[in-house]
């Protein structure tokens, strides 16, 4: 597994609001 958490966790300490994308298993999710 990729450490997905990592990267949103870095957005939401860089910038709060804006979209966040990872991806899962090869899918990709937006979170407002």
């Amino acid at each position: 597994m990729k450490c997905v958490l990592e990267v949103v966790l870095l957005d939401s300490n860089h910038k709060t609001g804006q979209i966040h994308l990872f991806q899962i298993d090869g899918s990709t999710r937006a979170f407002g």
